[in-house]
C-alpha cells in the first residue's frame, strides 16, 4: 500500500514528560483523514517509557518505532534517523510535544505538493502555552534567519519532498531549525506557505531549548555566521551584539 506522507517524530523521555506528550501527539494524528500516511518514531528514550505508548497506537495507524538509543543524543541526529526511515514521497516533521490541528491537516499539506514546482512547505501554527495563552503565527523567511531570528517557528511546521530533504546539522542544537530552513531556501527555492494553523506548538517547562545557557547560544550563532559566510556582514554583527549578547535570545 502506497504512503503519501511520512510523519517523522523524534522522541525521548523529555525529563519525564515524554510519554504523555507523545500520546497526545499520536491522538491528534489518529484523527487525520483524507490521505495515506505513516508514522515513524525515532525513540531515544533510555528508560523505555515510550514503548508502551507506541504499542497502544500501532493498531490504529501505520506506525513504526525505531530504537535510536545508539544515535548521538541530539534532536538533529534523531530526526535524521526518522527521515532516513521514511517511505512516503513527502516527509512531515512533528515533534512529540506538538500536535496536528484540524483533521485534514495532512491532506492539506499533501495537496500543496500537487504543484511539481513545490519542494517544501511551511504551515501556520498556533502557539499553545500551558497557561492557556494562544496566538496564531504565519511563517515567513527573513535575511537574519540563519543567525537565529526565527520568523518561521518550530520544525513541526515543515513538510518536504523526501528525495530533496537535506539532513539536519548535528553541530547545532539551538539553531538546528533556522539552519535547516536557510539551507532549504538556498537549495530548494522558496517554500509554499499555508497560512492556516495546521499545527499546535506546545510551550512548556520541559522544553530542551529552555535548558541551553547563554554561552552555548552565543557559540552557535558565531558558528552559524562562519558556516553561512556572514562574518563580514555589519548587519549580522549588529544582530549578534544586540539580540544575542545583550538580550540573550533570538
Amino acid at each position: 500500500m502506497s504512503v503519501q506522507i511520512s510523519l517523522c517524530i523524534p522522541a525521548y523521555e523529555m525529563h519525564g514528560a515524554g510519554a504523555a506528550m507523545l500520546d497526545a501527539a499520536l491522538a491528534s494524528v489518529a484523527r487525520q483523514r483524507g490521505c495515506d500516511f505513516e508514522v515513524v518514531i525515532a525513540d531515544q528514550a533510555r528508560d523505555g517509557s515510550l514503548e508502551p505508548v507506541c504499542a497502544r497506537w500501532v493498531g490504529q495507524m501505520r506506525l513504526r518505532r525505531i530504537d535510536t538509543t545508539d544515535t548521538a543524543r541530539s534532536s538533529a541526529a534523531n530526526l535524521n534517523r526518522a527521515i532516513a526511515a521514511a517511505r512516503g514521497s513527502i516527509v512531515k516533521i512533528l515533534f512529540q510535544d506538538d500536535c496536528l490541528g484540524p483533521d485534514d491537516a495532512l491532506q492539506r499539506i499533501v495537496g500543496t505538493f500537487e504543484d511539481g514546482a513545490v519542494n517544501w512547505t511551511l504551515c501556520g501554527w498556533t502557539d499553545w502555552r500551558d497557561e492557556g495563552a494562544q496566538r496564531h503565527v504565519v511563517p515567513r523567511l527573513n535575511p537574519m534567519l540563519p543567525m537565529g531570528r526565527n520568523s518561521v517557528g518550530h520544525p513541526s511546521a515543515v513538510a518536504i519532498r523526501r528525495d530533496r530533504a537535506p539532513d539536519f546539522d548535528p553541530a547545532f542544537d539551538w539553531l538546528m531549525d533556522v539552519d535547516y530552513y536557510h539551507r532549504c531556501h538556498q537549495h530548494l527555492g522558496p517554500p509554499a506557505i499555508l497560512p492556516e494553523p495546521l499545527v499546535l506548538i506546545r510551550r512548556h517547562g520541559a522544553q530542551h531549548s529552555l535548558r541551553l545557557d547563554a554561552a552555548q547560544r552565543r557559540a552557535e550563532v558565531r558558528r552559524a555566521m562562519r558556516k553561512h559566510g556572514l562574518g563580514r556582514s555589519p548587519r549580522a554583527w549588529l544582530y549578534y551584539l544586540t539580540r544575542v549578547v545583550l538580550l540573550g535570545h533570538r
